[in-house]
C-alpha cells in the first residue's frame, strides 16, 4: 500500500512540476471502494501503452494523460496522473501496458500528451508522446473506452514532420482493441466488471496533424 500511495504521489508531483499549473486528477477506481454509481461525471477508458525501440534498456514509465480543456476561447490544462493498479502486465510482451480512466465532465477536450518517465543509473528520461485527439464529453454519467494507443520510440528518420526527441520520434497507432482491453479493463477493476461500457474510439492518429498542432502550441 506504502508503495502505491508512493508511486502515484510521485507520479503527480513529477507531472505537476513539468506542467506548469495544470490541475491534477487522480484516476477514478485507484481505490478499490470506489463505486460507479458515485461518479459525478463520465468515464472514459483508454489503454496505453509507451515502448522504446531506440534504446530498449531505457523503457518509460507510462505516469498519465495530459488533456486539455476548453474554457471560452482558450485551453485549461489537466494532468490525469497514472496509479498502479492500472498496471497490465502482458505475458511475453516487452513492456507493460497502462489501463488509464479519465473523469471528464461534459465540455470539449482534446487529449494533449501521453506522459512518461524512466529512472536509469544515466539519469531520469522523460517520454512526452503528442496525440491532440479531439474528444467532445456530452454524457455526465456512465462509461465509454476510447480506444488502445500505442506509442513507440525509434530513430528518427531525416524529415520526420513531427517533433523529435534527442535523435528519436515517436510513432502513434490508436486501434479499437476492445476485443482484448475488455477482459483487462473489467478483471482490473470489478466495479467494471458488469458495467454497460460503449465504445467511443478515437480517430486514427494523423502524424502531420500533431506535427501541425505541436508547432502551433510547442509547450508539452
Amino acid at each position: 500500500m506504502i508503495r502505491r500511495s508512493f508511486a502515484a504521489l510521485s507520479a503527480g508531483l513529477t507531472l505537476m512540476a513539468l506542467t506548469g499549473c495544470a490541475s491534477l486528477h487522480t484516476m477514478p477506481f485507484a481505490n478499490a471502494t470506489e463505486k460507479l454509481e458515485d461518479k459525478q461525471t463520465a468515464i472514459y477508458l483508454l489503454m496505453v501503452t509507451m515502448e522504446n525501440q531506440y534504446r530498449s534498456y531505457d523503457q518509460p514509465t507510462f505516469l498519465g494523460v495530459i488533456v486539455d480543456r476548453r474554457v471560452g476561447d482558450q485551453w485549461e490544462r489537466e494532468s490525469h496522473t497514472m496509479d498502479m493498479n492500472g498496471v497490465v502486465v502482458v505475458p511475453g510482451a516487452p513492456v507493460n501496458s497502462y489501463a488509464a480512466r479519465l473523469a471528464l465532465a461534459p465540455g470539449e477536450y482534446r487529449l494533449r500528451t501521453l506522459y512518461g518517465n524512466s529512472y536509469s543509473p544515466l539519469g531520469n528520461t522523460h517520454f512526452y508522446a503528442p496525440l491532440y485527439a479531439p474528444l467532445s464529453v456530452r454524457e455526465s454519467r456512465g462509461v465509454a473506452y476510447l480506444g488502445n494507443v500505442r506509442a513507440t520510440l525509434r530513430q528518427a528518420k531525416a524529415g520526420a514532420p513531427a517533433p523529435t526527441q534527442e535523435a528519436a520520434s515517436f510513432d502513434v497507432v490508436i486501434t479499437d482493441g476492445w476485443r482484448t482491453d475488455e477482459a483487462a479493463f473489467r478483471n482490473q477493476f470489478p466495479v467494471l466488471a458488469k458495467a454497460p461500457i460503449r465504445k467511443a474510439v478515437l480517430p486514427p492518429y494523423d502524424r502531420a496533424r500533431v506535427a501541425r498542432e505541436v508547432a502551433r502550441d510547442p509547450g508539452k
